[in-house]
């Protein structure tokens, strides 16, 4: 854990895809800018399902199960709702994308499970891959700039 609570793992993932920008049929989701455009405009779109969508996109195409969103984004011993607080931000991200539980174009759940990012991602990046990403002690390797987390 970072002194914020957050883990190693996520910090990681975060700063590993800084820079890096995602194509979303009409949509695009600048990290760095922490924004989400629709044809140039900027929507609006609170931390906790920004993260989320942060999230369901660096693992597109694949399960996120319920168990590693709260993991990922909450920290641990946070007294709350966690499913409340999954379910509310699927809802945003879903309202904001104009997607549909029962007929989804971005979002899959997959019940019981988790949930899905189902919609055609581009990598927009066009930064210099070859400056170093990040050096710790923890033992971890220079990565590349832009590289995502799979």
């Amino acid at each position: 854990m970072t002194g914020s609570g957050k883990s190693l793992e996520f910090v990681l993932t975060t700063i590993k895809s800084a820079g890096v920008k995602y194509g979303l049929l009409e949509f695009e989701l600048d990290v760095d800018a922490y924004e989400l455009r629709r044809n140039g405009q900027r929507l609006r779109l609170a931390r906790q399902p920004m993260d989320l969508l942060l999230l369901l996109l660096s693992h597109a195409g694949e399960l996120v199960t319920r168990e590693e969103i709260a993991k990922r984004l909450w920290e641990r011993g946070v007294h709350t709702d966690v499913d409340a607080g999954i379910h509310t931000g699927i809802l945003r991200i879903r309202q904001v994308l104009g997607d549909s539980r029962d007929a989804p174009r971005y979002v899959e759940t997959v019940p019981g499970k988790g949930y899905r990012f189902i919609a055609p991602v581009q990598l927009l990046d066009d930064r210099d891959r070859s400056a170093p990403l990040i050096r710790t002690s923890h033992g971890i390797d220079d990565a590349q700039v832009g590289a995502i987390d799979k």
